[in-house]
């Protein structure tokens, strides 16, 4: 991979990372943004500014470090006492996320192709294997192919909803959505979990790729990336703005704006769902896989083929539902590392001018 132009599947990689089947359903951006109405706009606004570039100068910085595994970035940037705290909400969110998106993904293979569940989850659980195998470069690869899948099926899908509702256009509407959560009180407080939920599991993405690229290639990738992803988002939300009430009392509303606009739209989404699903699995597998390596001194084959084994019967079980009790409490402490990351990586680009 050439140095001038490996920014696009480290940009991918991001995008990959970042849009999970929450975003790509719709159901995170109606409980972020649209519940809040125009002010939810602000929101949005703010994640978009914050993804891209706070993600190219995290990315630049991760490319100058190198970090082999998370848990070097945690030794190196919190104190002693607070390193087991941190290392312990990272691996949760992560084997949370990992159970969830498996679970999700091959109950979404086991709908589409009548698989039973078992296989389904074994087929799910051997591909993100095999892609783990190959580490940081594979996974560049197979996101370099997936995610343009990803983003040309998503755009095409939100753009026909929004030419064929862009006359219900209203500004000022006030929208209700199902089973708000009761932890986002206001838009700031909205901005600041959303950023929190969502970019540890960029983080450690980030962190397995950096490897692989220059500071410079690496702001790049952290700029683009966030771009596009700001690009989907404000697709997807224009679509459900122009749509609703429709999907108000649905849990993936834009999922379900799509199955009732054209059954065949519908089928050709599919993949793109299954596919944020898979990348952002893929990249937890990887960032778990990498920390157990380091603590146990084992090799990265055996230790994710292990992983893997044990977190599949857990899928294959439902755990995702019981799990989203439990994922909440992760999301918010993720929150407080990104805050003390941020803040810490102000003061020392303070203390360098």
């Amino acid at each position: 991979m050439k140095s001038s132009n490996n920014y696009l599947p480290i940009a991918l990689s991001y995008v990959g990372a970042f849009v999970g089947a929450g975003f790509i359903s719709g159901q995170e951006l109606s409980q972020f943004v649209l519940k809040f109405g125009l002010s939810g706009w602000l929101v949005w606004l703010m994640v978009t500014i914050t993804i891209s570039v706070a993600g190219g100068f995290f990315l630049s910085w991760l490319s100058r470090k190198k970090y082999q595994s998370f848990d070097q970035l945690v030794i190196d940037n919190f104190s002693k006492s607070g390193v087991w705290f941190v290392n312990l909400v990272i691996n949760g969110y992560l084997l949370g996320g990992l159970i969830i998106m498996v679970s999700g993904s091959s109950t979404l293979l086991h709908q589409v192709s009548n698989l039973p569940m078992w296989l389904s989850v074994v087929v799910i659980g051997s591909l993100i294997t095999l892609v783990v195998f190959g580490e940081a470069e594979r996974v560049l690869k197979v996101n370099t192919i997936l995610v343009p899948i990803l983003m040309v099926i998503t755009l095409i899908v939100s753009f026909l909803i929004i030419k064929d509702n862009l006359l219900k256009f209203n500004l000022f509407q006030t929208i209700s959505i199902k089973n708000p959560s009761p932890l986002l009180i206001s838009p700031i407080i909205s901005y600041l979990l959303y950023i929190g939920y969502n970019a540890i599991g960029a983080m450690v993405a980030l962190l397995n790729i950096a490897s692989e690229t220059d500071s410079k290639n690496g702001f790049k990738g952290g700029l683009i990336g966030g771009l596009i992803i700001s690009v989907l988002g404000t697709m997807i939300l224009l679509a459900m703005w122009l749509t609703y009430p429709s999907w108000s009392n649905f849990d993936l509303p834009f999922t379900e704006i799509v199955k009732n606009n054209n059954n065949l739209m519908y089928l050709a989404f599919v993949p793109s769902i299954l596919i944020a699903m898979f990348t952002v699995a893929v990249a937890y597998a990887l960032g778990m896989t990498k920390f157990l390596v380091k603590k146990l001194g084992t090799k990265i084959k055996p230790t994710c083929l292990v992983m893997m084994i044990i977190v599949s019967p857990t899928a294959i079980l439902g755990f995702s539902k019981l799990l989203g009790i439990i994922y909440p409490f992760f999301g918010i402490m993720a929150t407080l590392i990104v805050i003390y990351l941020l803040l810490l990586f102000g003061v020392n680009k303070l203390k360098k001018i």
